[in-house]
């Protein structure tokens, strides 16, 4: 469940900035 959590965080944050540019 811990490495899920973290994909889910990465790929979460690059589906965020794919769909909108959001300022880091």
């Amino acid at each position: 469940m811990g490495q899920r959590t973290k994909s889910h965080g990465i790929e979460a944050r690059l589906t965020r900035v794919d769909h909108t540019p959001v300022p880091i």
